[in-house]
């Protein structure tokens, strides 16, 4: 438990904050004769953890962690004539 007050003192912690983004889409393909011909599906991932440490209330050290992926994948529903 962190027991802030008025004392510089008590003002010793650590502060983390998660943020977190995604978006993902998904497309459908038809051909020329109507029928669904492939489904793609694209998802990307921006996540970011940054820790702040302070002694005494002022910031000593800050560490930004991000994290960033894509990913995109297509299944094809037509035979190979």
């Amino acid at each position: 438990m962190v027991a802030l007050n008025k004392m510089k003192s008590s003002q010793n912690y650590t502060y983390h904050l998660l943020e977190n983004d995604e978006e993902s889409s998904t497309t459908l393909n038809y051909n020329s004769r109507g029928m669904l011909g492939s489904i793609g599906h694209n998802e990307q991932v921006n996540n970011r953890g940054t820790v702040k440490k302070y002694v005494r209330g002022e910031l000593v050290d800050q560490t930004v962690t991000p994290v960033q992926y894509a990913r995109n994948n297509v299944l094809s529903l037509l035979k190979s004539a």
